[in-house]
């Protein structure tokens, strides 16, 4: 199952592992991040400019809040950083052992974060009651934040169905895509079973996005390629890649209907990467999708 795409580069070769691509609707941008190089960058479709702003610490995600500024998932918390640079911590995790992963703002403006401790360090509890090597943790506006999941290997992926009803999570080396029963006022969730497994193809799924329609668009990490999948779980189209390692995707541009995806040139097989491992993707006027949620912080 192939479909023809005219997947463009935006960006060429400027990430070790690029990921977490969200449209800035406040700036009509893409802001997207390289972990491993603490670096965030924002891409500008009508003048062609990728800006980046360094960090101190490696960095998972950026996302933009109602007030200005960005909310950053970092190696060692959740930091906010202000318009005019100015940055502070909203939660300190205080654990210099740990990798900030992908982070996502609900449907009411919580985010959602996910760190996981380094694979050559044993598990141990902590002040922030988490206990494994990864967490998926809920942080409110005012910082305050609750675990509901625990000793997961690496969250990689999460979006919203149109509905809110439903959140779909994909974590690292299950080969899956779940799906769990979201309550919008609380943000608890309940009832995680699998959608759909992702097990006849090379590669693993990473980040996903969905769109108007509730189809779930999935990067498939050492497969070189994008996946769509009904909301029942259902494969009804693949986009092939010129990037082994697609990380994530994100609808954005005027009435987001072109995919951003994000890629990496580092951590697969020397021997499939291909010309724009690295490179920040777009496969124009593919779909439609939907605004992400600034974060109320």
């Amino acid at each position: 199952m192939h479909t023809e795409t005219n997947c463009e580069v935006a960006v060429a070769e400027a990430a070790d592992v690029g990921a977490c691509p969200t449209w800035d609707i406040t700036a009509e941008s893409l802001l997207w991040v390289d972990t491993p190089n603490a670096r965030v960058h924002r891409y500008q479709p009508i003048t062609g400019d990728d800006a980046t702003m360094d960090l101190p610490q490696r960095v998972g995600a950026a996302r933009p809040r109602v007030r200005g500024g960005l909310v950053a998932n970092l190696r060692e918390g959740i930091a906010l950083i202000d318009s005019d640079d100015t940055r502070r911590w909203l939660v300190f995790w205080g654990r210099p052992d740990a990798e900030p992963g992908t982070a996502a703002v609900d449907p009411a403006g919580r985010l959602w974060a996910g760190s996981h401790m380094n694979t050559d360090t044993p598990p141990s509890d902590d002040a922030t009651g988490v206990s494994g090597r990864g967490w998926l943790a809920s942080v409110e506006q005012d910082g305050a934040v609750t675990t509901p999941v625990r000793q997961a290997a690496e969250i990689t992926g999460m979006a919203w169905s149109p509905d809110q009803r439903s959140m779909y999570l994909i974590e690292r080396g299950t080969g899956r895509i779940d799906v769990v029963d979201v309550e919008r006022d609380s943000g608890s969730f309940t009832g995680r079973r699998t959608l759909c497994e992702v097990t006849d193809v090379a590669g693993e799924p990473s980040g996903l996005c969905t769109d108007a329609d509730g189809c779930l668009w999935v990067a498939i990490r050492g497969g070189a390629a994008i996946h769509r999948y009904t909301p029942e779980g259902v494969l009804d189209q693949r986009f092939a890649l010129p990037a082994a390692q697609p990380t994530g995707a994100c609808f954005g541009g005027f009435g987001f209907t072109d995919l951003y995806i994000t890629t990496a040139r580092t951590g697969g097989d020397a021997g499939s990467a291909l010309a724009q491992d690295g490179s920040l993707l777009v496969i124009p006027d593919v779909g439609t999708g939907l605004p992400d949620t600034l974060f109320l912080g």
